[in-house]
């Protein structure tokens, strides 16, 4: 609902009840922050290091990052045109052997595509799964099917 002030005073108030924030707490400021960061009126150096002060702290409270909290982090740095880190926590995913799913994989694919990093996109670690190249390829032809 764009209240991210409010979303911030919550938190905070999470904080001084002693409730411990879980995964999905830490994805939503995250998402939050990255969309503050390309859309919102906080654009640009403020809104940067609020995500980076959240990824900090979430470590930092050894919570770890799920698929979803990576997936937002891919999607939210493709957006941002940082390809570079996008990658990074693609690749850092995988080593903590998180399984990408089909949602991840459009959100790399797609920003890869999008920038103009057509060569990227078919690296060799970034390739899909069958299955997911399946889904994928069955989503581009119902896209074709309503928008053609």
């Amino acid at each position: 609902m764009n209240c991210s002030q409010e979303a911030h005073d919550l938190f905070q108030d999470m904080e001084i009840r002693g409730i411990k924030p879980d995964v999905i707490t830490y994805t939503v400021l995250l998402d939050e922050g990255l969309k503050q960061f390309y859309y919102g009126p906080r654009k640009g150096k403020d809104a940067k290091y609020n995500v980076l002060t959240i990824w900090g702290d979430m470590k930092q409270m050894r919570i770890s990052p799920d698929v979803v909290t990576y997936t937002v982090m891919i999607d939210g740095h493709m957006k941002i045109h940082n390809l570079e880190n996008a990658i990074i926590f693609f690749k850092e995913m995988i080593a903590l052997r998180l399984e990408p799913d089909i949602v991840t994989y459009t959100a790399l694919v797609s920003g890869l595509l999008k920038g103009g990093y057509t060569e990227n996109a078919v690296m060799k670690e970034i390739t899909p799964p069958l299955h997911i190249i399946s889904k994928l390829e069955r989503q581009i032809i119902k896209f074709r099917k309503v928008n053609f």
